[in-house]
């Protein structure tokens, strides 16, 4: 947040990264040696813990980025008034509020969640690619549809369904634990991805108004 107004390569910047991953160690040393830690360590040796802890970081990175961000670049590349703007976005969530019953429905009727999590992932990749190869200055309010609707699609496969997964993947003990973490890689993505590309996109557009100057 702070590399557009002092630089990526300050010393304030660059100061603050390295002293988040100090203190990121110590926070790994310390878990691994006290008796009760707030982050049991061995919880990370589960793959199906840590995979499925994931899956909110992707829909975070191909999703829930684009929801601060992509309004502003319709009202000001393409036009759109705040009302169009709106009906644009719902192209994406209502997605989401119409699938997650039918996915409910479908797992309590022998659906598996491996079968429910397998297409989610290629529905944000495909929508996000799509998406960027229409996104345009002036584009049609109907160009974005289609990889708006994949892009909802996506979520609506796993909101709400990959936090009973992870749960039934831990003891019972470790349920805080496991909710904790969970929750902490989900929000800590959407702050840092959002930050992050925010920050690209102030640089790139100060840049050539910087070289002309």
């Amino acid at each position: 947040m702070e590399g557009p107004l002092r630089g990526g390569g300050s010393g304030e910047v660059l100061g603050l990264l390295a002293g988040s991953a100090v203190l990121l160690a110590a926070f790994a040393l310390v878990e691994s040696r006290v008796r009760q830690p707030m982050l049991d360590p061995r919880l990370l040796r589960d793959g199906r813990f840590v995979a499925l802890c994931l899956i909110p970081v992707v829909a975070t990175l191909s999703f829930v980025i684009l929801l601060p961000l992509l309004p502003n670049y319709l009202v000001v590349a393409g036009g759109y008034s705040s009302r169009a703007v709106g009906g644009v976005m719902l192209l994406m969530t209502l997605p989401i509020l119409v699938g997650l019953l039918p996915a409910t429905w479908l797992l309590r009727r022998g659906l598996t969640l491996r079968d429910a999590f397998g297409p989610s992932l290629p529905c944000l990749t495909v929508g996000v690619g799509w998406l960027a190869s229409v996104l345009e200055p002036g584009l049609t309010p109907g160009s974005p549809a289609g990889p708006l609707i994949t892009l909802g699609v996506g979520p609506d496969l796993n909101f709400g369904l990959v936090d009973g997964a992870v749960l039934d993947v831990v003891t019972p003990g470790t349920t805080g634990t496991a909710a904790g973490f969970l929750n902490t890689l989900r929000l800590g993505s959407e702050a840092l991805a959002i930050a992050a590309a925010s920050a690209v996109l102030v640089n790139l557009v100060r840049k050539p108004f910087d070289t002309e100057l």
